[in-house]
């Protein structure tokens, strides 16, 4: 059976969108578990050989911006949430639009410090003439603490894995990049 992306892509914004009024409806029931994410990372080239022939042991291949709601447990060990966002390699010269169902646990290492383990999986649409699309892997390990401003909300730095399980348009490489980033959750 042969899936429309764009079919794909408006029932996942649908959901989204209803994921938010549900939200809002029912406040009193999420007040103390439900969480806002947003983050930004940066896509890390090792040894990487330019144009010129100069191997440079760790450069920046592009940007990526992503965001996402969900809800957690009261201990904040256990998070499920629905993510999206935009992803620039700037060594592929594509963009990439990822929506995803994102989940991770949580290993506490002091009161407030946790370490994450995270997975998402998805769908992903590059953004240009090839309309490639494929089903997104995620693989997070991020370090998190309580933000010093006096509220609940987190901040955490990471590194990830994506697979966007397609081959980038100038390579027969897979479509695989290594992310490393800042995430901000509002509780």
């Amino acid at each position: 059976m042969i899936y429309n992306p764009d079919t794909i892509l408006k029932k996942l914004l649908i959901l989204f969108v209803l994921l938010c009024g549900l939200q809002k409806s029912h406040a009193q029931f999420f007040k103390n578990n439900f969480y806002y994410e947003g983050e930004i990372g940066g896509i890390v080239s090792f040894a990487f050989t330019d144009n010129e022939g100069k191997t440079h042991p760790m450069t920046l291949g592009g940007l990526n911006f992503r965001g996402g709601i969900g809800v957690h447990d009261e201990n904040e060990i256990v998070f499920f949430g629905l993510h999206s966002g935009m992803d620039g390699n700037f060594r592929h010269d594509i963009g990439i639009l990822p929506v995803y169902i994102n989940s991770k646990v949580g290993i506490p290492f002091t009161e407030t410090g946790r370490i994450y383990i995270g997975f998402g999986y998805g769908k992903d649409y590059q953004i240009g003439p090839e309309r490639r699309h494929g089903y997104l892997r995620k693989y997070t390990i991020e370090l998190s603490g309580k933000s010093n401003n006096g509220n609940n909300n987190r901040e955490s730095v990471f590194i990830e894995v994506n697979n966007y399980g397609f081959h980038f348009p100038d390579t027969d490489s897979p479509g695989i990049t290594l992310n490393l980033g800042f995430k901000y959750t509002f509780m």
